[in-house]
């Protein structure tokens, strides 16, 4: 009765069945909406808009939701076919499920289950623009009282110089003094030489062009005299310091918090203040004066080169008109001023030269072209591959290629074959060969320092071989073009070992960052699927809105783990996924894992060191050692093998424990 009048309207709208699609028909006992195509996270957005007009709007009291029709469906379908038959119930209607795969049942399911978890916020209702505005004044000014706050706290604890315990005000390092001196001071007189030598040039040059009209061109001494020794000096150096060697700071102190060096420091009993900030600004009020003299000298050699090339005015010349020009005042001027950010200058006097006899005084406060210098430090581009060309080496005899597991047929979906690994002149990984198969979870094992990590990273491409073959899905990365490969980035997340979650970001925005890269999705849709994910990986909806720092060791994890499922790949790669966890935490961890697993459809690369993880949850193990792979199979193969670093491994005194608890806990 349902499908009485559907087919006609379906069949008309159903064009290109890889598209989603959606119908909506009149049937006898309702409405029936027919999903068809392929509903993943790279195509739900074309559809998304109408689902949600039919969530406000159902138009009956009986619905029937058609997913008889669907193609592919990952994570991110299953939230809308969920989110719509979710808002037809609270709008009042009767809502029926018909022709769901086994897949979709599974998928819907999940999402289902995450999305019914407590703590979901509830969304903000947008209010005036005027209290708005407001709203945003009201926040800034209060936060400026705040940072005041924190402006006299570290202006205080600078100037106290606190390096030693808290309450020992005394005992400064002259050393760290003399180590920032050489690392901001005469780390910086290269490029503060030659930015100052191109503006004295370049200052000559104009100059001169202008007063030629006047046939006033040995003016253009006392025009660079004044400008360099009184403001520019002084103005360049500062800013290419500011540029150079505060960003620098800022990075290196940021650093620091966030490995939690910091809060060493004070748990130590030392004031982080006194000991990062004192010296390095007691090494720039040492070094801003001397650089100031370097610059002075360098720009007025500039602009005697050009002076001499572009007018004639001989060095011997230029000197003489220097010399009698500015006067001593005016070069004290600009390295008086050094420690301080940009004092008024002092009033000129009578017969200071080009200025007086102008009527002006060398000011630039005003002038429009004073230029920023700014050594701005750049990193390579989020998760960018460094694919390069490996050297060429000498053919080597190729190991056998693995046997798939039991039950798992197929291709292999990552294939690793006689892969070298070296770095100088030390050969990590020789001649390596290694499968891994759709739908499995792989432990990866061996040694510390064995190169397991490095194998990961050069599957990713972030390391470079010296040769063999990597093909992922079927794809020579070798020979992949720039669509393929951006292709096969999006089938692949990885689970860092430390998390690397970007800390200027939110958890939500750390999750998104795959979307926008890879995707055009709605804003709004964006923020419901970094929620789902951070659900699926059980985590509350609240730590969307909190900053990594704010985050425990075992939410980072999970944090991560959303992050690489952003796209809902096949294939997600965990770096010691469980270390630093506690045993409940670990095993919580090892669950969810195969959970994803099942419901997903993932496939999982584990670099792992973990026991517990190896008898629970993994399918295959993989043992590298002596710079390949020694021995891979079930924990069976593990266990009877007479290897001996896997023997000493998997049939030590704790591995023996662990078997026998296995079998009680399964």
């Amino acid at each position: 009765m349902w499908f009485k009048r559907r087919s006609d309207a379906s069949a008309a709208e159903q064009q290109d069945p890889g598209q989603p699609a959606v119908s909506v028909t009149q049937a006898d006992g309702g409405t029936v909406v027919a999903l068809t195509g392929d509903w993943t996270t790279s195509t739900v957005a074309a559809t998304d808009h109408r689902l949600r007009e039919l969530e406000v709007h159902p138009g009956a009291r009986r619905m029937l939701v058609d997913l008889s029709g669907l193609g592919r469906l990952d994570t991110a379908g299953a939230w809308v076919i969920y989110r719509l038959t979710a808002s037809l119930k609270r709008a009042g209607a009767e809502v029926d499920i018909a022709g769901a795969s086994r897949d979709a049942d599974i998928r819907v399911g999940a999402v289902r289950g995450a999305a019914a978890r407590p703590g979901e916020p509830a969304p903000a209702r947008r209010g005036r623009l005027e209290l708005a505005l407001l709203g945003a004044t009201g926040k800034g000014v209060y936060g400026m009282l705040g940072d005041a706050k924190l402006g006299l706290h570290i202006l205080g604890a600078t100037i106290r110089g606190a390096q030693l315990k808290l309450g020992r005000g005394h005992a400064i390092n002259p050393a760290a003094i003399v180590n920032q001196v050489d690392r901001m001071g005469i780390g910086a007189i290269p490029v503060v030489l030659l930015m100052s030598a191109i503006v004295g040039a370049i200052i000559a040059q104009q100059g001169a062009f202008q007063l030629r009209f006047f046939g006033a061109e040995i003016f253009v001494v006392d025009l660079v005299g004044i400008l360099v020794l009184r403001e520019l000096g002084v103005l360049m150096t500062a800013i290419m310091l500011a540029g150079r060697s505060g960003s620098a700071i800022t990075a290196e102190i940021g650093s620091m918090k966030m490995r939690e060096e910091v809060d060493a420091l004070t748990v130590i009993g030392l004031n982080p203040v006194g000991v990062l900030v004192f010296p390095r600004l007691v090494a720039l009020l040492i070094a801003l004066p001397c650089l100031t003299i370097l610059a002075d000298l360098a720009a007025l050699v500039g602009a005697m080169a050009v002076a001499w090339s572009y007018s004639g005015i001989p060095p011997e010349a230029f000197l003489d008109r220097l010399q009698a020009g500015p006067r001593l005042n005016t070069s004290h001027a600009g390295p008086d001023q050094a420690p301080l950010p940009y004092p008024l200058p002092p009033r000129p006097r009578p017969g200071q030269g080009l200025g007086d006899g102008l009527g002006r005084a060398g000011d630039l406060r005003g002038d429009r072209r004073r230029r920023h210098v700014r050594h701005v430090l750049r990193g390579d581009r989020l998760l960018r591959r460094a694919m390069a060309d490996g050297d060429a080496t000498q053919e080597r005899p190729a190991t056998a290629p693995a046997t798939p597991p039991a039950g798992r047929g197929g291709e292999p979906i990552i294939s690793v074959r006689d892969v070298t690994v070296g770095f100088g002149d030390k050969l990590v990984l020789e001649n390596l060969s290694l499968d891994i198969y759709p739908g499995e979870i792989l432990g990866f094992v061996g040694a510390s320092g064995s190169g397991k990590s490095v194998l990961l990273r050069t599957i990713l491409g972030l390391n470079r071989k010296r040769g063999g073959t990597i093909r992922l899905f079927g794809v020579d990365v070798d020979k992949a073009s720039e669509a393929e490969r951006m292709q096969i980035d999006m089938r692949m997340g990885v689970l860092f070992q430390h998390g690397a979650l970007f800390s200027s970001l939110t958890v939500r925005e750390n999750i998104q960052v795959p979307m926008r890269e890879y995707l055009d999705l709605p804003r709004k849709l964006m923020d419901e699927l970094a929620v789902l994910k951070l659900e699926l990986v059980g985590l509350d909806a609240d730590t969307a809105g909190k900053m990594p720092h704010q985050l425990s060791g075992g939410m980072i994890k999970r944090a991560a783990l959303a992050r690489a499922l952003a796209l809902d790949p096949d294939v997600v790669f965990l770096d010691e996924p469980t270390s630093g966890l506690d045993p409940i935490g670990a095993s919580e961890f090892d669950e969810l894992v195969a959970k994803l697993r099942e419901t997903m459809g993932l496939t999982v690369y584990m670099v792992t060191h973990d026991l517990d993880s190896l008898f629970s949850v993994c399918d295959r193990i993989a043992v590298l050692g002596q710079k390949r792979v020694l021995v891979q199979g079930t924990i069976e193969d593990m266990l009877a093998s007479e290897e001996p670093w896997v023997k000493s491994y998997f049939r030590g005194k704790r591995a023996r424990q662990i078997a026998r608890d296995e079998p009680a806990g399964a």
